[in-house]
């Protein structure tokens, strides 16, 4: 069944020639060979692994299959030159056929457990959208378009990682959002907002996923600090916060949304340009100090 969904780019056989000449055998067991294959569905390489013995085990013969996932031929060929098939079915066996499960929306899925995440993530991203387009319903943006499908799903969808897509659609939920069912000058607090998340989940979400996301809006909710360079400061410190809010700050400075700018427009871009450059770079001092521990 997952062959039927791979198509074979490179069939590299049962013995790969090193670059020193010598020869590297491609199968764990009697018979066997390696491919690189192609997915169908969203294209992501596989290279796959045959190992074969002809005695049988009752009453079947023994077959072991790997799909691993390439980045790119390059990194096939680099494995056919480092790894036999022994050591490349045992070091990677985590991705083996019994844990294989599906390509989803473009995403190999390797076992039982990470489906199951990815189910609950996906829920959770659906959660936050339609919760973002529920609390703001009928607001628009300095160009008058829609503020969800305007703004909120630009920075959303630009997240790379799953939270960064959460808290793109509801980074502006407590700050911006009235409390429907009060005085209008009431805004929702960022633990409202959670509860009404978690409500609309239908997989609850784990204490530690949502104690991230809780302090990542927390902190981009600018009612919560005494000044706004307090506010840029702060949420600086926070990996997720500043990822979501140099998403939030680059459509906001593209003055090209309005139609017919004014000079109050271009000073405000001026100050997101200002804002996000103090962003990016406390964001670049905090991942050049994460690579500097792995340096020897």
């Amino acid at each position: 069944m997952i062959d039927q969904q791979l198509i074979t780019i490179e069939n590299y056989g049962d013995f790969y020639i090193r670059s020193d000449g010598s020869y590297n055998q491609l199968h764990d067991l009697d018979y066997g060979d390696r491919k690189l294959m192609k997915c169908k569905k969203c294209g992501a390489l596989i290279l796959r692994q045959h190992s074969r013995c002809p005695c049988y085990y009752d009453g079947y013969p023994m077959d072991s299959i790997i799909y691993y996932s390439v980045d790119s031929r390059a990194e096939a060929l680099e494995i056919n030159e480092k790894y036999n098939g022994f050591y490349f079915e045992y070091k990677y066996l985590v991705k083996s056929k019994n844990m294989w499960i599906d390509c989803t929306d473009g995403k190999w899925i390797w076992s039982k457990d990470e489906a199951k995440r990815q189910k609950m993530v996906d829920d959770v991203v659906e959660a936050a959208r339609s919760l973002a387009k529920y609390l703001h319903c009928g607001q628009t943006d300095k160009a008058g378009k829609d503020y969800f499908s305007g703004h909120l799903c630009h920075v959303a969808e630009q997240g790379g990682h799953w939270t960064e897509k959460v808290v793109g659609y509801l980074h502006d939920a407590a700050e911006d959002t009235p409390y429907l069912y009060c005085v209008r000058s009431t805004r929702y607090s960022v633990e409202q907002v959670m509860q009404m998340l978690q409500e609309k989940c239908d997989n609850q979400l784990c204490d530690e996923d949502a104690k991230e996301i809780q302090e990542a809006l927390n902190l981009m909710n600018c009612n919560n600090a005494p000044s706004r360079k307090e506010y840029i400061k702060r949420l600086s410190q926070n990996n997720l916060a500043s990822c979501v809010k140099m998403k939030d700050l680059r459509h906001n400075m593209d003055i090209s949304r309005i139609e017919n700018p004014t000079e109050k427009d271009y000073e405000r871009v001026k100050r997101y340009q200002r804002e996000y450059e103090e962003v990016y770079k406390a964001y670049c001092k905090v991942i050049d100090d994460r690579k500097s521990r792995f340096e020897w």
